[in-house]
């Protein structure tokens, strides 16, 4: 109880001083409406971003690209198409890496340093379009993840002995659809379903400052480890609005989803197909459902049967249920705090915690420009293992309108896999250019 007290006490603080500091961002709120009915990080949400009229540092004009931009504009108007090609890279360092010593005594130690690269190719089109709000649309997601060294900062923890991905999605694997999905609105969008290979984490549980392409980059403030998360997986969502204030969401998925197995480029998993299910319904409360990105409250249930993990070639992944709660209200469109909590039984291949708590603290500046800074604690799921707190702030800063510099730091107290060191930091530069 005195960690958790001193964890509060200590964010209480810093986003008083932060937000003492802030400055250079009228008031108001003027952040676009939420498209669809999925979370910040969905293709539709991504494509939405990328087309937005950006402020930057330096303002350059890159003529020679006003063509591209314009060919964009006129597909979008005539034929209801859009999208977006991004590349995102990061490159980070750790300050130690977790040591072994052979038999002959020699002492090795885990990579300290890792480097990654992301293409990706957010695609949408209005196939139906009846002027009542009741589009029917097409999305993928065509991704390729490379890596620049050995172990991708993805899973740079495991080396270096954090529990939780220091840079959540930065790994490798060959070119693949992330996601391909049909959306379909319904009752005057107030209702709608997704169906497909889907990202079940784009429905439920999401928040303003979750994108690890721009925002937070540590696992335990993207999503709550608590929650044995599929990858991208063959299912559907669904979305419906009983009130203004109020929606309800649900995904039903394959409880692992894609393994990211070279020349299997639509692979979604294949439990599903035997009944074995991930579920979740989620209960949220906003001010209206196109203002969810900015001011949200929710509470979400999940339940993930057994599988076999790695099409049945690795152990059997246990049964496992959980709660989280998610809680975010962005004031004068400057302030974005956000909490997250989860509580689960620990079971199942991707669940890394049994408790789960984080608080952030987002401050809008000049146009897309933010700098944030959080704290998480978790509990695992192995009781010998101790409790792990992690620290992470980050600055977002758009230098041109389709180039972003994000320099970031994360200081990790207790790392989990690592008893030989009581503090583990990371830090290092990602750069994203969108076209």
């Amino acid at each position: 109880m005195r960690a958790e007290t001193t964890f509060l006490t200590v964010f209480t603080i810093t986003a008083i001083v932060g937000g003492t500091l802030a400055r250079g961002v009228e008031d108001g709120d003027s952040q676009p409406a939420a498209p669809g009915f999925g979370g910040p990080k969905s293709i539709e949400a991504q494509i939405q971003r990328d087309s937005e009229d950006v402020e930057p540092f330096f303002r350059i004009p890159i003529r020679v690209l006003k063509p591209w931009y314009d060919w964009k504009k006129e597909l979008r108007e005539k034929y209801g198409i859009s999208f977006t090609l991004n590349y995102q890279a990061v490159y980070m360092g750790a300050s130690a890496g977790i040591k072994s010593v052979a038999e002959d005594g020699t002492v090795t130690e885990g990579e300290t340093e890792a480097g990654s690269g992301i293409v990706d190719f957010n695609f949408g089109w209005t196939v139906i379009d009846s002027g009542s709000g009741n589009e029917g649309q097409i999305f993928f997601k065509l991704v390729d993840r490379h890596g620049y060294t050995d172990v991708t900062p993805h899973f740079l923890g495991f080396d270096t002995g954090s529990l939780l991905m220091p840079a959540t999605g930065f790994r490798e694997y060959t070119i693949r659809f992330h996601e391909l999905l049909w959306q379909q609105s319904l009752l005057d969008r107030k209702a709608g379903i997704a169906l497909g290979k889907i990202d079940p984490a784009n429905y439920f549980n999401y928040n303003p400052l979750m994108i690890p392409w721009t925002d937070s980059f540590s696992l335990g403030f993207i999503s709550s480890p608590t929650i044995n998360l599929p990858d991208p997986a063959w299912g559907t969502a669904l979305n419906f609005q009983p009130h203004e204030h109020v929606y309800v969401g649900a995904v039903i998925s394959d409880p692992r989803g894609d393994v990211y197995q070279d020349n299997d480029p639509l692979y979604g998993g294949e439990d599903i197909w035997d009944g074995k299910l991930f579920t979740s319904i989620e209960l949220g409360i906003v001010p209206s459902f196109g203002d969810r990105f900015n001011r949200k409250a929710s509470l979400m249930a999940w339940h993930a049967d057994e599988f076999d993990d790695n099409k049945g070639d690795g152990p059997v992944s246990p049964e496992g249920q959980g709660v989280v709660a998610t809680a975010y209200w962005t004031f004068q469109d400057r302030y974005v705090p956000v909490l997250l909590a989860g509580v689960s039984n620990g079971k199942g291949a991707n669940a890394l915690a049994e408790k789960h708590l984080a608080a952030m603290l987002g401050i809008r500046f000049k146009s897309h420009d933010i700098w944030s800074f959080g704290l998480n604690w978790i509990e695992p799921p192995d009781g010998a293992l101790r409790d792990q707190y992690t620290f992470e702030t980050y600055y977002r800063f758009q230098m041109t309108e389709h180039l972003a510099f994000t320099p970031f730091f994360q200081a990790v107290y207790h790392p989990s896999l690592n008893e030989a060191e009581d503090w583990l930091n990371y830090g290092g530069l990602r750069a994203r250019l969108s076209l």
